[in-house]
C-alpha cells in the first residue's frame, strides 16, 4: 500500500504493507520505483516465508499468495533504479516460476514502458529481440 503526501512541490511516498495485521512501514520516499521495490522485498522476506511450510523457505513451484506487481523499467534509468529493477525482476521471475525462455522474453518486454519497447523494436527489430537470451535482452534494455 502506497500513500502519497504532498510536501511543498515534492511528493513523498510512504510504503505500508497491506497484509492484515502487519504493521511494516518504510521511511517516506520520493521515488515510486524504490517504494515498490521495498514493498516487494518486504513481502518476499516476511509474508512468503511465513506461509511456506518447509522451514521458512518458499517452494519455488508455488505461486505467491498475493498479487505481485510486475516490475517496470523506463528509458534512461539511473544506476540505482536499474539495480532495483534487476533485483525485482529476479524476484518476480522466481516467484512466478518463469522458466521457458519465450515466456521470460515476453514478460521482460512487458516490464518495459511503451516508449522503451518502441525504441527496442525500432533499433533492434522484433526478429533480433525474439532470439535474445535473457542476459542479452537485459543488456539491450539497459543501454536503450
Amino acid at each position: 500500500k502506497i500513500q502519497h503526501g504532498a510536501v511543498g512541490r515534492m511528493t513523498n511516498l510512504q510504503v505500508m504493507c497491506g497484509v492484515e495485521g502487519c504493521g511494516w512501514v518504510a521511511p517516506e520516499l520520493d521515488d515510486q520505483s524504490i517504494a515498490r521495490g521495498l514493498l516487494q522485498f518486504h513481502h518476499q522476506d516476511v509474508h512468503v516465508r511465513e506461509g511456506a511450510g518447509n522451514g521458512g523457505e518458499a517452494d519455488p513451484r508455488e505461486k505467491p499468495n498475493f498479487d505481485m506487481d510486475r516490475p517496470s523499467v523506463d528509458m534512461a534509468t539511473t544506476e540505482g533504479e536499474w539495480e532495483i529493477f534487476k533485483d525485482c525482476w529476479s524476484t518476480y521471475k522466481r516467484m512466478t516460476t518463469l522458466e521457458e525462455i519465450d515466456t521470460i522474453r515476453d514478460k521482460l518486454r512487458e516490464c518495459c514502458t511503451k516508449e522503451l519497447n518502441t525504441h527496442l523494436v525500432l533499433v533492434h527489430r522484433p526478429t533480433v529481440l525474439g532470439l535474445c537470451n535473457e542476459t542479452k535482452l537485459l543488456e539491450l534494455i539497459r543501454t536503450a
